[in-house]
């Protein structure tokens, strides 16, 4: 239920505030925090060149036609660790979805998969970082083909990008364009090269996502990704089920907020890895889940 979006292409080879009130686990050693103020669209940052382009509007979506996967309800909070000297080194956090393919039987608004293979060229993340040194936020994305939701250890990655450089002191949506930086890559439907096809599964057919604190700061100040809410509570046009399911994406409904998407099969739950950031599996990771909702958001 971490805030992210993707957007690509056939592959020619072959991707406001809810009722949420915090983080609850096993463990007494993560927790979300209210975010503070608006937050910010900072635009295209062209990982390539460098260079930036700006919106003209504040609704921070790419087009709707090359979107493959969305989940970004807005929730008003953002995950943190409780240590006094702002991330911990090393720490991931893992979260997953499913990208349907043409073999998926569900139903969506707009006829369904026709892809099996998606060329992944940008990427929307959320984030607050909070350093006041300008432009010093930083991210290293992990993404794994095949994951099964909330465990560890993921399989190797299949792609790493890591970016920095991006906008700090705040709270950020920010999409990443990966075109022409050698970065792209083949991010496959229900599971990827590891479980094939659609198997009815979760475990099976679901991708991951991992992000990880690349930030140049000072490393005192607080930092975390934005936690996606349940559409039902932030989507007046949402409702649960066929045919809203992956809202904001080409195979599925547009939704009722502008840039909203559901998460196709996102579930209520993330994993924190060594949140302590011990270098080894430290005692703060574990299966951490968003107000202890039971539910699925699809």
């Amino acid at each position: 239920m971490i805030r992210f979006a993707l957007a690509g292409l056939v592959s020619l080879g072959a991707l406001p505030e809810s009722f949420a009130q915090g983080l609850v686990s096993p463990h007494a050693s993560g927790s979300a925090a209210r975010v503070p103020g608006p937050v910010k669209d900072g635009g295209t940052y062209h990982v390539a060149s460098g260079l930036w382009t700006r919106r003209a509007n504040s609704v921070a979506s790419f087009g709707i036609n090359d979107n493959v996967y969305s989940n970004t309800s807005p929730s008003g909070y953002y995950h943190t660790d409780i240590s006094p000297i702002g991330p911990a080194p090393g720490g991931q956090v893992l979260d997953s979805g499913i990208i349907p393919g043409t073999t998926n039987p569900a139903t969506f608004a707009m006829g369904g998969p026709v892809r099996d293979d998606n060329l992944i060229t940008e990427v929307q993340i959320g984030y607050c970082d909070f350093e006041p040194v300008a432009a010093s936020a930083g991210w290293t994305l992990n993404f794994y083909g095949s994951y099964a939701p909330c465990t560890y250890p993921p399989p190797p990655a299949q792609q790493t990008i890591t970016v920095t450089g991006l906008p700090s002191g705040g709270c950020w949506v920010v999409d990443l364009d990966l075109v022409g930086s050698g970065q792209t890559f083949d991010l496959q439907a229900d599971g990827g090269l590891l479980a094939p096809g659609y198997d009815g599964s979760l475990a099976l057919d679901s991708f991951g996502i991992g992000f990880q604190y690349a930030g140049s700061g000072s490393g005192a100040f607080d930092a975390g990704i934005l936690i996606a809410g349940d559409p039902a509570n932030t989507d007046t046009a949402w409702l649960s089920g066929p045919p809203n399911s992956g809202s904001n994406t080409y195979f599925g409904e547009a939704g009722g907020c502008p840039g909203s998407g559901s998460g196709y099969q996102n579930t209520d739950s993330f994993w924190v890895e060594d949140l302590l950031g011990t270098g080894t599996l430290g005692v703060g990771s574990n299966c951490y889940f968003f107000q202890g909702l039971s539910l699925i958001h699809i």
